[in-house]
């Protein structure tokens, strides 16, 4: 009971420092990220980049379902050549130049594409366009953005393109082109869950920690036979997975895949929350059960997209259905989302793993086999939080 009370203590804590996070920072504020070109702003660093074309209230080319695939850096003659059309590509407004501009090249199905983003901020503004991204939530006729092709046309493996891929760190395969981070996260996660998810399954509830259709299931089947007991520890998990969840939401703020969001944060509350549960399971309380739910939902709710792909890394029925709608497209003779289906793919893979090597662990050290999930997440948040605060206390020249 004395362990519980701690966790009871523990959790709103949690919550209460989550709160405490201010929601309106301006992310990579400090670090060098553009060009200026007169009254415009070239955005180089793919954090950035990345950032402005993660817009609020209208589309962007980050959220069609192709999305975007890497970054380049246009050259000065390209922006000189759509500062001399922007009448062109914005007819409906009067004055199109008097806004500010902010241009980010981007890759998109291996067209090489700019888009505008373009704004105007009052005078005592803060906001420096030069070092981050612009993003206004129906700030009107003077808020606007655009995608066009460069011209003169270049080559979608210019010099520019491959810098950017090293920038970003790109992988290429099956005619996709997707950060290395991306790819390894979606590994690390997904293994992290399936270890998770098995130890809670060979535990003393024997119950499914990482999804809640069957939890669901089995509180309709406990609420029939009136077993209150099980009612209440299934209520508890189904309570636990959305306050982790919730967490996650006061942390990261937006579901969409970024890097430079305060994912390291979460990361290491998953952590405490796993080696948090390891002391009560082994006293066979259903409160580690409930702490290891409320990691997974904290987990499952820092991504939720990646140009326009689902990404659920605690669960698979979104991915085998994603898989299963890829057969029947490939069989239709329609194109493949092949995005979509590898991240789909991989998550699966890790998932499997996790459980395997999970299950290992659990036959050797019982619930000390979380401490491998524990370390994985713990080692990764604090590398990722290391990384921002260099970012931002040695800022790129």
């Amino acid at each position: 009971m004395k362990a519980a009370r701690s966790l009871l203590l523990f959790v709103p804590g949690l919550l209460a420092l989550a709160a405490c996070t201010p929601a309106n920072v301006k992310p990579g504020a400090t670090v060098p990220t553009a060009i200026k070109a007169g009254q415009s702003w070239v955005v180089t660093r793919p954090l950035v980049a990345a950032q402005v074309l993660d817009t609020c209230s209208r589309d962007s080319p980050a959220r069609q379902p192709d999305g975007v695939s890497g970054y380049w850096a246009p050259s000065r003659a390209q922006i000189d050549a759509l500062e001399s059309r922007l009448q062109q590509l914005q007819p409906t407004i009067a004055e199109p130049a008097r806004s500010s501009r902010q241009y980010v090249g981007f890759i998109a199905r291996g067209r090489q594409l700019i888009y505008i983003n373009a704004f105007t901020l009052p005078d005592h503004d803060k906001t420096n366009p030069a070092r981050e991204a612009v993003r206004v939530c129906d700030g009107g006729a003077a808020f606007w953005g655009r995608c066009t092709t460069p011209r003169p046309a270049t080559s979608p493996r210019s010099p520019a393109t491959a810098v950017s891929e090293r920038a970003g760190g790109t992988v290429s395969a099956m005619g996709i082109q997707l950060p290395r981070w991306v790819w390894i996260g979606a590994i690390a996660l997904s293994c992290v869950a399936g270890m998770v998810n098995v130890v809670g399954f060979l535990g003393f509830e024997h119950q499914a920690v990482s999804h809640l259709t069957g939890t669901t299931s089995q509180l309709g089947m406990a609420l029939a036979q009136r077993d209150w007991r099980s009612v209440s520890h299934l209520w508890g998990m189904l309570i636990a997975f959305s306050l982790g969840a919730m967490l996650s939401g006061l942390i990261v703020q937006d579901g969409t895949l970024r890097l430079g969001r305060r994912y390291g944060v979460v990361l290491t509350i998953e952590s405490l929350l796993l080696l948090v549960a390891i002391p009560l399971f082994k006293q066979q309380q259903i409160w580690g059960a409930l702490a290891a739910a409320m990691a997974c939902g904290l987990q499952n709710a820092m991504v939720t997209t990646f140009s326009g792909a689902v990404v659920r890394t605690t669960h698979l029925s979104g991915m085998f259905t994603d898989l299963g709608i890829g057969l029947g497209h490939l069989l239709r003779g329609l194109p493949l989302q092949m995005r979509r289906l590898t991240l789909s793919g991989l998550i699966i893979s890790g998932f499997l793993a996790g459980g395997i090597i999970g299950a290992w662990l659990f036959q050797r050290y019982g619930y000390d086999a979380l401490l491998a999930p524990a370390l994985l997440t713990g080692c990764t948040g604090a590398t990722y939080i290391i990384y921002r605060l260099s970012q931002h206390l040695y800022p790129a020249p």
